[in-house]
């Protein structure tokens, strides 16, 4: 048997309620996307090239929070569908650099009205001034460093 001691119960664990407060809201988000055939993933990737002239691969990743593997697989489907375009980059022959489309800022324009009606309901039943704060909150601590002493 385990030792329980050092041991937070599921429920009470940070990493545990964070993924459950993620998958909430993505499970809002989905059928939104669905709709366009694209994933939540997709759907960040998508917005943070809206946000940016430019950005490598690398870049997007951070920015999105996606891993390496999925990220290529997302931006050749993206590529693919003419909502992304992919140049090389001149400084390093492996890297690439992304750019959205004008058919990747229509597909946003087209889907952020019911996004952004999603968005206000969540902010209206949890409270704007609560999401700010833990906005915030979930930005500072992303932002801690991992000191494991």
């Amino acid at each position: 048997m385990t030792d329980r001691a050092n041991l937070r119960d599921t429920q009470t664990s940070l990493p545990t309620a964070l993924l459950r407060a993620r998958e909430a809201m993505a499970s809002r988000f989905r059928p939104i996307f669905a709709l366009y055939d694209i994933t939540d993933a997709q759907w960040r990737v998508l917005r943070v090239l809206d946000e940016a002239e430019m950005l490598t691969a690398s870049d997007v990743a951070r920015r999105a929070m996606i891993q390496g593997p999925s990220l290529t697989r997302i931006i050749r489907t993206l590529n693919e569908r003419g909502l992304i375009c992919i140049q090389k980059n001149g400084a390093d022959g492996r890297a690439v650099l992304l750019t959205i489309d004008k058919a990747g800022r229509s597909l946003i324009r087209e889907i952020v009205p019911q996004t952004s009606g999603l968005y206000r309901h969540v902010e209206e039943s949890f409270g704007a001034a609560r999401m700010s704060t833990l906005i915030g909150l979930l930005n500072e601590l992303a932002e801690l460093p991992l000191d494991e002493s």
